[in-house]
């Protein structure tokens, strides 16, 4: 099989003179617009980039990739974005206060200036870490708001893990927390903690609430909600049963 002088690369004759039908592998690729300077100069620098270590087609996919791609925003403009959205359905107006003030302290500092898509765990093991045994309930409230805002930004397609998620405190020291007592007031105290109560402008169900748990040693939901029952002398809590 021999090409027609005169003709393009891929319009092949058979033998008699009739067109062949062309396969895929035939089929010419289409042809720039290129001088040929142009292209020398483009063989060179692929030449360079491979030389290099990279991939001149890859590096071509990225780049056309990056073009088309959204504007990727930084963690403090993701984080005032979550606090806004759930400014209005928080009840308590400082819960907003208190998002801002711990992550200004703790993470923008670190990777307040980081676009979402590129903070990693070790990031968020660097604010988590100095704070963790020394002020273990605050960092522990920061991982939780951090892995909040992740989780926001996973949903905007920015990213696809959570670099803050409850296994990170897994790299982290374990710290047992310390159980702390009510303060126990002395039994000689008792009545006059009574007729202070008594005494006090609280509202009447109040006082009497608190008088049932002083005198019944009942946890405090058995008086608030005693299951819509009749409390009577058999069904009334604690040691101190009233007769009949």
């Amino acid at each position: 099989m021999a090409c027609a002088p005169g003709r393009q690369v891929g319009q092949a004759l058979d033998p008699a003179g009739y067109h062949q039908r062309q396969t895929p592998q035939h089929r010419p690729g289409r042809l720039s617009a290129r001088s040929l300077a142009s292209a020398r100069d483009r063989a060179a620098a692929n030449a360079k980039a491979i030389r290099d270590g990279l991939d001149p087609i890859l590096e071509k996919r990225r780049a056309r990739e990056l073009a088309l791609r959204p504007t990727i925003p930084t963690f403090a403009e993701a984080a005032k974005r979550v606090i806004d959205d759930r400014r209005a359905t928080w009840r308590n107006r400082k819960h907003a206060a208190q998002w801002s003030s711990t992550l200004e302290t703790y993470a923008h500092p670190k990777i307040g200036n980081k676009p979402v898509d590129q903070v990693t765990t070790a990031d968020i093991l660097s604010i988590l870490a100095p704070v963790w045994v020394a002020k273990h309930e605050t960092a522990t409230r920061v991982r939780q708001r951090l892995e909040t805002i992740f989780d926001c930004v996973i949903a905007q397609g920015w990213r696809r893990d959570n670099p803050a998620s409850r296994s990170i405190t897994k790299a982290l020291p374990k710290v047992r927390r310390r159980r702390k007592h009510h303060k126990a007031l002395p039994h000689g105290q008792v009545p006059a903690a009574v007729k202070k109560a008594r005494d006090s402008g609280a509202d009447p169900s109040t006082k009497l609430c608190f008088e049932f748990l002083v005198l019944t040693a009942a946890r405090s939901g058995k008086p608030a909600w005693p299951g819509g029952k009749r409390l009577t002398g058999r069904s009334c809590p604690g040691p101190y049963r009233p007769r009949g």
